[in-house]
């Protein structure tokens, strides 16, 4: 027989990091490569095909004339390989094009928002009415218990008044809300925009697809492939 508590230790991560690393494993796993060999798909794991939702993986050749491909294992599928190095340069160009994008969307953002400070003028205010709303409408139970007030005066000011609570318990989910997301953007421009930066400058000097994967897969979740039109020989990176 045994006991089952939680811990009284602080714990090294919390659960909700926990929980969300766990998921983003779950999604992402590591390739399925024997220990004793190497990985030799920079992609590996990360290209789904865009019609059926397969992983899509690298096709080798013996000649070493021909590149290897990238290319949807399921026969009944009818989306076109392609190069396997065309798809890596356009991995990291769309990368690039996003994080450039993103940090316009972000400078944007910087000029029109408002500071941290105001975000909590604008919680303390709307809280304090809140407070005054709340005994006002107590107010009016005393006034009504007391004869002041007839019925039906205080049906129409107490859902006057429970309309305004309503009101304000909106703003302070939205001001919070608001707030949170302020928070969040500055943690990503701490976080991602370095660690994607990182990416671009380390994978062209990558010496092993292995090392290219796990670049790629701590900023990346997935990559959606699709092509349409064959053109191996005129235009083969189309």
């Amino acid at each position: 027989e045994w006991i089952i508590a939680d811990g009284l230790h602080e714990p090294l991560v919390d659960m909700k990091t926990w929980n969300t690393v766990q998921a983003k494993l779950r999604k992402n796993p590591s390739p399925p490569c024997p220990k004793h060999r190497q990985i030799k798909n920079p992609l590996a794991g990360l290209v789904v095909c865009g019609m059926c939702g397969r992983k899509m993986v690298r096709r080798p050749y013996t000649n070493k004339n021909y590149p290897d491909t990238l290319m949807c294992y399921a026969t009944s599928c009818n989306n076109i390989s392609s190069q396997l190095q065309y798809v890596e340069d356009r991995v990291l160009l769309s990368l690039k094009q996003w994080l450039n994008n993103y940090k316009l969307e972000l400078k944007k953002k910087e000029n029109r928002s408002t500071h941290t400070e105001i975000y909590e003028k604008a919680l303390t205010n709307t809280q304090r009415e809140l407070k005054t709303l709340e005994e006002q409408r107590n107010n009016i139970y005393d006034l009504l218990e007391k004869g002041v007030y007839s019925t039906n005066i205080f049906i129409e000011r107490s859902q006057n008044i429970n309309s305004k609570i309503e009101d304000c318990q909106k703003s302070i989910i939205k001001i919070k809300e608001e707030s949170e997301n302020k928070k969040i953007e500055e943690i990503n421009k701490k976080t991602i925009i370095p660690r994607a930066e990182y990416v671009l400058e380390s994978c062209p000097k990558s010496k092993t697809p292995t090392e290219k994967n796990e670049l790629l897969k701590s900023v990346i979740e997935k990559v959606v492939y699709t092509k349409t039109v064959e053109e191996r020989w005129h235009n083969p990176d189309n």
